[in-house]
C-alpha cells in the first residue's frame, strides 16, 4: 500500500513539475489551458487557490513569467489568468516582429569587397 501511494504522489509531482516555454507559446499552444491542467493537479493535493496560483506561475518559462506578477492572496484567478493571456499575446508580437525582422535582414559578409591586398592573388 505504501508502494502505491508513493508512486501516486511522484506521480502528482512530476504533473506539477511541467513547464510551458516560451517555444511552446510560439508553437501555438494554449498558456491559459495548461495552466488550467497544473492548478486542477494542485486542488488535487488540496492545495489553496493562493498556492495553486503560485504553482501555476512558477510553471511557466521564466521568459514569459518576467512579464507577469507574482500573484498575491488577493489575486483572483480570472485576473490572473487574463494578465498571463495578455503577456503571452506581447510575446507572440515581439517573436513575430523578430523572425519578420530576420526574414529581410542582410547576411554579413556577403557583397564585400576583400581589402586585404596580402590575401588577393597577383
Amino acid at each position: 500500500m505504501k508502494r502505491l501511494r508513493t508512486a501516486t504522489i511522484d506521480a502528482i509531482c512530476d504533473k506539477l513539475r511541467t513547464e510551458f516555454t516560451y517555444e511552446d507559446l510560439i508553437n501555438g499552444k494554449d498558456v491559459a489551458a495548461f495552466m488550467r491542467v497544473v492548478m486542477r493537479n494542485a486542488k488535487a493535493l488540496d492545495m489553496s487557490r493562493h498556492v495553486q496560483l503560485v504553482v501555476a506561475y512558477k510553471a511557466l518559462d521564466p521568459r514569459i513569467r518576467v512579464y507577469v506578477e507574482d500573484p498575491t492572496e488577493t489575486t483572483g484567478v480570472d485576473a490572473f489568468f487574463r494578465r498571463v493571456q495578455d503577456c503571452a499575446s506581447i510575446l507572440l508580437e515581439i517573436a513575430d516582429e523578430a523572425y519578420q525582422q530576420s526574414r529581410y535582414r542582410r547576411p554579413r559578409g556577403h557583397g564585400r569587397r576583400n581589402t586585404n591586398r596580402t590575401s588577393q592573388a597577383y
